[in-house]
């Protein structure tokens, strides 16, 4: 096990026992929805339809019975990403309307259009991690890759995602050897003295790669490999996975429907 979502992967829940392609399908429309949503201000009804969406992820999040703050932590690398790239936003965009900001004794001059695409990225990379979190974190990743193929995804698509979570522990285990046998034979100095030193060891790991990428290779064409995945275990559809389609798929449609037309509605 390399990582805790594997443990949570595990676990039984109602959406856990859901069907990989009602859970992809649900997801790929939430992310969508929420992306192309509009948001144009900082009234209560902009915020709306972001709410509804939060709502519907709250709900997911409790029907896989694990822990919010799993979810939390999860997220705080994107919040780390997002708030790096758009922080600046404010500061620069231009725009007539200003928005004076006093914090202790300075006082910040933004940009209202500024703010709003601040808030715009802030809210809409959040909702959009946490449903793919919530996809990946109650679905194993072998059903995720059946669910994928029945869905007609491109088989090679396929293979190259089943290769990469595969693997990418395998290397990361390698780099690992690499940085204690460096750090065995003391590594210091400046910064510039040790270019030489890191570039070798990514010329090390990329050979290491290589060759065990070819030793897969020459397995696998000998078990019979033929070039595409062999998936076993049917999958089958029950009233519960169309059920929770119907009804996420529905609010999620109407949530978005109202993002578009919540000034007509609420006028």
């Amino acid at each position: 096990m390399h990582y805790p979502i594997e443990h949570y992967q595990k676990r039984l829940s109602v959406l856990h026992s859901r069907d990989p392609r009602i859970k992809i399908i649900l997801i790929v429309l939430t992310v969508i929805s929420v992306v192309t949503t509009p948001f144009k201000g900082f009234s209560i009804y902009d915020f709306l339809p972001f709410i509804g969406f939060a709502f519907i992820l709250l709900v997911l999040t409790g029907m896989s019975k694990i822990p919010v703050r799993f979810y939390m932590y999860r997220l705080l690398p994107i919040f780390g990403f997002t708030f790096l790239i758009a922080v600046f936003i404010p500061f620069f965009n231009d725009g007539k309307e200003k928005i004076t900001l006093r914090i202790l004794s300075y006082t910040l001059l933004l940009s209202r259009q500024g703010c709003i695409l601040f808030l715009n990225a802030m809210l809409k990379a959040h909702l959009a991690g946490l449903a793919l979190i919530i996809l990946l974190v109650t679905t194993r990743f072998p059903d995720l890759i059946k669910g994928l193929e029945k869905l007609k995804v491109h088989s090679l698509f396929l293979l190259l995602l089943s290769f990469f979570y595969r693997y990418i522990f395998v290397l990361r285990n390698e780099a690992l050897r690499l940085e204690r046998a460096r750090d065995t034979r003391y590594f210091g100095g400046r910064f510039f003295y040790q270019i030489g030193v890191y570039a070798r060891m990514i010329g090390t790991l990329f050979l290491r790669a290589y060759e065990r990428g070819e030793r897969v290779y020459q397995a696998m064409i000998v078990r019979g490999y033929t070039g595409k995945p062999v998936l076993y275990n049917p999958l089958r559809l029950c009233s519960a996975d169309w059920v929770l389609l119907s009804v996420i798929g529905f609010l999620i449609l109407v949530i978005r429907i109202a993002g578009v037309y919540y000034r007509e509605l609420f006028r």
